[in-house]
């Protein structure tokens, strides 16, 4: 994944980009609908993607895919950057952006004893 999103970002400046930022995002959704004491509906919907900021001459961009494949992230990367290409010329006020280096697989640590997503739903019904 970070070899494909590093592609497409490179392919991004070189069109003259002067920030891309892409941000990986995974979410898991359980819900669980009681009434009157019986269980009506229980489903689990799982959603992932990637958001593709892109500045160019002060000016933002943004795209999301939920397709994770090269084509398809290169795709929302080149429409993050036509945004951005496009509001340029007419903004007011222009965004400056000062170089970072990028971070790289970061594992967050919830602050709970026992994440939800560890708990079976037979045990949350």
């Amino acid at each position: 994944m970070f070899d494909d999103l590093n592609k497409v970002i490179s392919k991004i400046e070189a069109k003259g980009a002067e920030f891309v930022e892409a941000r990986y995002d995974e979410l898991l959704i359980q819900t669980i609908i009681k009434e009157n004491e019986r269980i009506e509906e229980c489903k689990t919907v799982k959603r992932a993607g990637v958001g593709i900021n892109v500045f160019f001459k002060g000016a933002k961009g943004y795209a999301f895919s939920a397709d994770l494949s090269p084509k398809a992230l290169e795709q929302s990367s080149i429409d993050a950057l036509g945004m951005a290409k496009a509001s340029a010329h007419v903004i007011k006020i222009k965004s400056e952006i000062s170089p970072l280096k990028p971070i790289i697989d970061v594992k967050i640590k919830p602050n709970i004893k026992e994440p939800a997503w560890s708990v079976d739903i037979e045990d949350k019904l």
